[in-house]
């Protein structure tokens, strides 16, 4: 791809707001991530061609000293097979005798 040298900037000085910031999820089966940053002052983007793995969810988080971007990847266990855990209460092997 096309790649620019653009000068830098501290996150707090680009005065980056949510609305600033797109993310997408990418690719057969989701295995491709876009982060777009478009302010005033500043346009990046982040591509990544391939994740380790489906994501299902894609949050981006803006803070006033970074920009954090959650991916929730799909689960490969079948939760069919465990929808809850029982427990069972053993009677106590002991007397309390006063």
């Amino acid at each position: 791809g096309k790649s620019t040298t653009s000068p830098t900037i501290n996150w707090e000085d680009g005065s980056i707001s949510k609305s600033d910031v797109a993310s997408k999820l990418i690719g057969e089966s989701n295995i491709g991530l876009i982060v777009q940053i478009r302010a005033d002052t500043v346009r990046y983007h982040l591509y990544v061609p391939r994740l380790y793995g489906e994501v299902k969810e894609i949050k981006t988080i803006v803070k006033s000293k970074k920009l954090i971007v959650k991916l929730t990847k799909k689960s490969t266990v079948d939760m069919k097979m465990w929808p809850q855990l029982h427990s069972k209460v053993k009677p106590s092997t002991t007397e309390d005798h006063v």
